[in-house]
């Protein structure tokens, strides 16, 4: 029988690399029996954060601090302060989300404590909001921590991990973005250490086109919700802007808009018509 290793990994417990590559992530697998009290203890606190029992992940990181080197120790100071503020206002951790996430972010972006309540913080922000109510929390600043904890849960197999399905955290994080560039969230790419989205940068094009441009290179789906009337007559009915941002706002709403139609009809004509004399060379690439 292998025998488990003696100083196992948390989740999120590995740096990042010095080239910003994403975040290689391990995870234990939960058998406290065989990995002793403190190792135990450990994946306690991970699942009480998993779980938002702020308190009982608070009550578990005094116990596991009594054990503690002195630089876990430290993490588990730095820590907790944000988990006593979540567990004082426990019923409104949603609204208190992209504050907390932001200094976190700011101040101890690789805590491995904290990751953990990021990744718990996104994901009840997800329900209840979607991606497009997390950009709106969001500030820019904060972004690239958000994203890279999304994409790094994908390499945690445990069975409460924060996003079920395989994937689900990339797949996540793109969507997110890509709803964060449609209100204008100034990103840096390159902090995202994501090299599929390479691509944008290299466009030419400037960031208020990346949405229209990520998905037509399958980075993202455009989102499922169908624009109301009022709104497809909003776009159809407005002018080509001058200014490059408005036109790159203006083509995603028509790309919207012509992918929700099921079957041809004037609506797919027109909104055709205004992306292709808004950018003639993306409308080019719809076919």
């Amino acid at each position: 029988m292998k025998r488990p290793p003696s100083h196992p990994t948390l989740p999120f417990e590995d740096t990042a690399a010095d080239d910003q590559t994403p975040l290689e992530v391990t995870i234990r697998v939960a058998q406290p029996s065989l990995l002793g009290t403190q190792a135990a203890l450990e994946t306690d606190v991970v699942h009480a954060i998993e779980a938002a029992d702020w308190r009982a992940s608070l009550d578990l990181l005094a116990r596991l601090r009594q054990a503690a080197t002195a630089a876990q120790a430290d993490s588990i100071d730095e820590a907790a302060p944000t988990l006593s503020a979540l567990a004082s206002n426990a019923p409104d951790s949603i609204e208190h989300a992209g504050t907390l996430i932001g200094d976190i972010a700011a101040k101890a972006p690789t805590n491995v404590w904290l990751r953990h309540v990021t990744a718990t913080l996104v994901r009840l922000a997800l329900a209840h909001d979607g991606t497009d109510g997390l950009a709106a929390r969001l500030d820019a600043g904060a972004f690239p921590h958000v994203y890279r904890v999304m994409t790094a849960s994908d390499s945690d197999r445990s069975a409460s991990g924060p996003f079920q399905h395989p994937g689900q955290g990339h797949l996540l994080a793109r969507a997110l973005l890509r709803d964060a560039l449609v209100r204008g969230l100034p990103i840096s790419l390159d902090a995202l250490g994501d090299r599929e989205l390479d691509v944008l940068d290299a466009s030419g094009l400037s960031p208020a086109w990346y949405p229209v441009l990520g998905a037509q290179e399958r980075l993202w789906d455009v989102p499922r919700d169908r624009p109301s009337t009022a709104e497809v007559s909003a776009v159809l009915d407005t002018p080509v802007p001058d200014d490059d941002s408005a036109r790159a706002r203006l083509f995603w709403q028509a790309y919207r808009a012509w992918k929700a139609q099921r079957q041809p009809n004037d609506i797919v004509a027109r909104t055709r018509a205004a992306m292709k004399q808004l950018h003639p060379e993306l409308f080019a690439r719809l076919g």
